[in-house]
């Protein structure tokens, strides 16, 4: 791979995780704001949150069973498909301003989380016939698509465009999806021998070699044939338990943090005249995904291998977040600034989880433990379990 394809197929990876995550990060970011002020339904907001991960956790569960027989861009059709209807009844349910509008809304929600997971799990399998920078470029992304989502959330509500209109106007990018998906799915091709690659080109330096093509598409793979035995299960968790533990661990605590305990800070606020306050579940959202943006591009240029400190290291977040959202210690010595405080506290806890998701994604791709044909059976078991 020459290093204008690698620039170019790097980029549009970038657009894809962005895309691929941006329903999910749009509906989580405009959760709190639907439940309390468009269905008057403000206690039960956390149903988002719960229908988006058990849509998730059913999908990657569906794509290791069932779906993992047929060619990874013919999924990826499909779920921009499914997630083009999740926009459209999330917009519907905007419109019906009672507690049959929220039902409406959570099965949009069920619609956009099921495309969120299935797409990661298929991408990251999909991505090994790429030089292995390109997970960066995926985790950067994923991590971008939760300052893109809010943002425009932000943007949108301040020049009073209905939360209907919000949800219409992601539908094109899904056009934009599929555009690179193709490319992407074209170039893969092009490089694992149906098409020779050019001979005049620069080769890249070594550590940016390609999967090899049994790697690509390793006939053994259960997932290719569609089958997922009990015991393909046991040895991914024998050979990776390590790993699965550590990912799922972190991101159990990053979900009590955001958005449970942020949520019960500040619930409150919504009718707050101040913009920060107003605004703080949402920015909170953009500022974990600073975070992991930030930590998701550098396995790129660096590896975590002591994952247990990350673990520790958001353990240690939860426990503080919780008392925080009972006491509110931040607002209440801080004023303001407290509420500005929480957003870089949000960051470092999008630190931990950024790192752990490249990280643990790294070692699932990589671990020699690991049997090359079990690889995407992990990833699916992996995030299975975190969603």
């Amino acid at each position: 791979m020459d290093k204008q394809l690698y620039t170019r197929c790097y980029a549009a990876t970038i657009i894809c995780g962005l895309l691929n995550n941006n329903g999910y990060c749009v509906v989580t970011a405009a959760a709190q704001d639907l439940a309390k002020n468009v269905f008057d339904a403000d206690n039960l907001m956390p149903l988002f949150n719960f229908t988006l991960v058990a849509a998730a956790f059913l999908s990657t569960g569906l794509n290791a069973t069932i779906f993992a027989r047929f060619e990874h861009f013919t999924r990826i059709q499909g779920l921009l498909g499914i997630v083009t209807c999740g926009y459209l009844v999330l917009a519907a349910s905007t419109l019906v301003h009672s507690k049959s509008g929220f039902v409406i809304a959570l099965v949009g929600s069920i619609l956009v989380g099921t495309t969120q997971a299935a797409g990661e799990v298929i991408n990251l399998a999909f991505l090994k016939g790429f030089p292995p920078e390109l997970l960066g470029a995926w985790g950067a992304g994923t991590g971008l698509s939760g300052l893109a989502g809010p943002g425009f959330l932000i943007i949108m509500r301040s020049l009073g465009v209905p939360t209907s209109i919000i949800f219409l106007c992601q539908i094109p990018t899904v056009i934009v999806y599929f555009v690179l998906a193709k490319y992407l799915h074209t170039v893969r091709k092009t490089l694992h021998g149906e098409e020779e690659e050019p001979k005049d080109k620069q080769p890249l330096e070594a550590p940016l070699l390609l999967a090899t093509d049994e790697q690509v598409r390793d006939e053994n793979s259960p997932l290719e044939k569609g089958l997922m035995k009990r015991e393909d299960v046991m040895t991914v968790f024998h050979s990776a338990g390590f790993i699965v533990f550590h990912l799922v661990a972190v991101y159990a605590l990053e979900y009590s943090i955001y958005p449970g305990f942020v949520d019960r800070d500040t619930v409150e606020l919504r009718d707050s005249d101040s913009f920060i306050q107003k605004n703080t579940y949402t920015l909170a959202w953009m500022a974990y995904n600073i975070g992991v943006t930030l930590s998701r591009v550098s396995v790129s240029f660096f590896r975590v291998s002591r994952l247990y400190l990350v673990t520790l290291l958001q353990f240690c977040n939860c426990l503080g977040w919780s008392l925080e959202a009972y006491y509110h210690f931040l607002p209440s010595c801080m004023g303001n600034a407290g509420y500005y405080l929480m957003l870089v506290w949000i960051i470092f806890v999008g630190l931990m989880g950024g790192t752990a998701y490249s990280n643990c994604n790294h070692q699932m791709n990589t671990s020699p433990a690991i049997p090359d044909n079990l690889r995407e059976l992990g990833i699916n078991i992996m995030f299975a379990l975190i969603n």
